[in-house]
């Protein structure tokens, strides 16, 4: 009988689990933490907008938003968290092709009015001018800081399950030779 033990390998400072950012390189999980608390943030806001009079569906999904985020990555569940990612890919997609539109539309509209082509363009190649730098400062930073945290996200999601896998027993194989009956010849 060959038996052998297979364990997960874990470790918290392992340098996939290491993100850099402007200052200084942060785990994931407090990497997570903070986009978490930015998240907050952005849908306090959200909250304070649903109040002052905006949509009751904006309110209760901001809500429900806030506290999945916070209940997935402050207590470290992995199940909320894969909600929450889902909620936040989709997040990511939205933001991504409203700013593809945005940028496309200025380009297209601000090269229209540029060559004379309708009197309307004209006048709209200013404000595409405009538009196109707006998105270059304000969407472009945006999309790309809300694309990061999803892939901080995802790493932590990860992370949680390498830690929940390592304190798992260990899975013990066995592997059986088969007997072979050995014949004997007399001389």
């Amino acid at each position: 009988i060959i038996s052998f033990q297979m364990s997960a390998v874990y470790a918290a400072n392992d340098p996939r689990f290491q993100h850099c950012c402007s200052c200084c390189r942060m785990h994931v999980t407090t990497a997570a933490q903070a986009s978490t608390i930015f998240n907050v943030i952005v849908n306090v806001a959200l909250i304070a907008y649903g109040l002052k009079g905006g949509n009751l569906f904006t309110l209760i999904f901001s809500l429900s938003v806030m506290a999945l985020s916070i209940y997935a990555v402050f207590w470290e569940k992995r199940k909320p968290l894969i909600v929450f990612i889902v909620y936040y890919s989709l997040g990511v997609a939205f933001c991504v092709i409203v700013s593809i539109a945005i940028l496309l539309a200025a380009l297209v509209f601000g090269s229209a009015g540029a060559r004379g082509r309708d009197d309307d363009a004209g006048a709209f190649s200013i404000i595409s001018n405009g538009f196109t730098i707006f998105f270059a400062i304000f969407c472009l930073p945006i999309t790309m800081s809300v694309c990061y945290t999803l892939k901080v996200l995802i790493n932590f999601h990860r992370y949680l399950g390498e830690r929940d896998q390592a304190h798992q027993p260990p899975v013990v194989f066995e592997a059986r030779t088969e007997e072979k009956e050995t014949l004997t010849t007399l001389p």
